[in-house]
């Protein structure tokens, strides 16, 4: 598959907008209150993790090729070594507010379907790590949907999917952020069969209606059932970056680091901890001159070195 810078920019702009905006305000005070009086970010977040699961889906149909089980054994093996060491050791380094058996069962997306302790599903919270927890449980079905040649029956499977998930929210008190986000992780799968400009143009007309909407007011009433539409907005502006070629390096550089990034980016601003700086213009400074700089750098060097280290393992059991 070919480098698009559209979809670098997809992988980008959710993660560092979860590291620099959301999660870099609950870091100081003065910086979340500032952030809340210019744009809700809590309210924003959910269209960035429904991009996140988008791009997801649609970079795994890109590349995975499945016709038989075989294939899908493989499929597994890869994903097997592409996440859950990295995960694991991002599940050991940070603390999350979880019960002690929760991390054993997140390795392999099982935390989602305990049944909720307390308030919010507390048992199985895992902070900001819940995102590939429940990446994972979707890799499950991946496979059964890529095996379905139309886009209409990989619809129909998906229905059939979000339908058994929504039961199992609503009997067994399963993870609801599964039924939230698996449309957007299968929209991505099924994207996957249409090229960047028809994505671009059908994001851009669905983008334009959730303003419309946005701008009319109507929103005030269904604001959590069109949260995720802001995905689209972020497709159309991801687009329009392919276009400025001057970006095509600096957001590979940023899309190789992300996932990392990502899952190490609190280990990071736990520095502040040691730092003891007061709350005010150091602090935030520090938190973006120093700690979201030092989490891409940290990022991109775990993903190297990671990358480098199975590469040279297959080299040699070849």
């Amino acid at each position: 598959m070919q480098r698009s810078v559209m979809f670098d920019a997809l992988r980008v702009i959710p993660v560092f907008y979860v590291i620099a905006i959301v999660h870099a305000g609950q870091y100081s005070a003065v910086l979340r209150d500032a952030i809340d009086n210019h744009f809700p970010a809590w309210g924003y977040i959910v269209g960035a993790m429904a991009t996140m699961f988008f791009i997801s889906g649609y970079l795994l149909a890109m590349r995975a090729k499945i016709h038989a089980w075989s294939d899908a054994a493989r499929f597994y093996q890869k994903r097997l070594v592409r996440i859950l060491p990295l995960y694991a050791l991002a599940l050991v380094t940070f603390q999350p507010a979880s019960s002690w058996y929760i991390k054993p069962l997140a390795l392999l997306g099982l935390n989602n379907f305990v049944p909720g302790i307390g308030e919010n599903g507390s048992a199985r919270n895992l902070l900001t790590l819940w995102f590939v927890s429940v990446l994972i449980v979707f890799y499950y079905v991946f496979p059964l949907i890529i095996r379905f040649k139309t886009s209409k029956s990989r619809i129909l499977f998906c229905i059939g999917v979000e339908l058994l998930l929504a039961a199992g929210v609503y009997f067994f008190k399963w993870e609801t952020r599964m039924i939230y986000y698996f449309p957007f992780f299968a929209l991505g799968v099924v994207a996957s069969i249409f090229s960047e400009k028809t994505i671009f143009l059908a994001s851009l007309v669905l983008g334009g209606v959730y303003g419309v909407i946005r701008l009319s007011g109507v929103i005030d009433n269904i604001e959590i059932l069109l949260r995720p539409a802001r995905t689209f907005v972020v497709v159309a502006f991801s687009c329009s970056l392919s276009f400025a070629s001057c970006l095509r390096k600096p957001l590979e550089v940023l899309a190789y680091s992300s996932f990392c990034a990502y899952l190490f980016h609190r280990q990071v601003f736990g520095l502040l901890k040691l730092m003891q700086l007061p709350d005010g213009c150091l602090r935030i400074c520090v938190i973006y001159f120093v700690l979201v700089p030092l989490s891409i750098v940290v990022g991109w060097c775990v993903q190297y070195c990671y990358d480098k280290s199975v590469n040279h393992l297959l080299k040699d059991r070849a």
